[in-house]
C-alpha cells in the first residue's frame, strides 16, 4: 500500500533523495520547514566502509542517515555580534531521522516526533508578516 502523499511517520519510505526532497518542500508550504542537523552520514563515506560493492548502498540516496530539526528548534546563543539579533529558535522538539535501508531499497524515516510548540505558518504568509514589518501601510483618509 502506498504511503499518503503529505503524511510523516515512523516506517514512511521514500524511493530516493528526490522523493525525499520533494516531501520536504510541500511540507514547507504548510509551514513544516526542515534543516539539516549535526550528524549524518553520506552514502560515499558509507560505501567507501563497506569492502562487498554488492552490499553498497545506493548512491542516489546521498545519505546514509541524516538528522533534521525544525526551523524553530535549538536555541539561540548571541554572540558578541549579534547580541541584539532575533532569531527564529526557540527550542521547538520537532525532530526527523532517515536512513538507507538496502532491505527495502528506500530512505525510511526512522525517528519522527510530531509535536511543535508553534504554530505552522506558510512560508508565503511569514515572508509576507516579515515585509509588512519593514513597511508603513499608508490609509487613505477622506478630506
Amino acid at each position: 500500500m502506498a504511503d499518503a502523499p503529505d503524511s510523516l511517520f515512523e516506517g514512511r519510505t521514500f524511493f530516493d533523495n528526490e522523493e525525499f526532497s520533494s516531501f520536504l518542500r510541500k511540507r514547507q508550504e504548510i509551514g513544516e520547514v526542515w534543516v539539516k542537523d549535526a550528524g549524518g552520514v553520506s552514502i560515499a563515506a558509507a560505501n567507501k566502509k563497506i569492502q562487498d560493492p554488492n552490499k553498497h548502498f545506493r548512491t542516489d540516496f546521498v545519505v546514509q542517515y541524516a538528522n533534521f530539526k525544525c526551523l524553530h528548534g535549538g536555541k539561540h546563543v548571541p554572540t558578541a555580534k549579534d547580541r541584539n539579533k532575533g532569531s527564529k529558535k526557540f527550542g521547538c522538539p520537532c525532530t526527523l531521522q532517515i536512513s538507507a535501508n538496502r532491505q527495502e531499497n528506500a530512505l525510511v524515516v526512522t525517528k519522527y516526533n510530531p509535536e511543535h510548540n508553534h504554530e505552522l505558518v506558510s512560508v508565503a504568509l511569514e515572508y509576507a508578516l516579515a515585509v509588512c514589518a519593514f513597511s508603513t501601510p499608508k490609509i487613505a483618509t477622506a478630506h
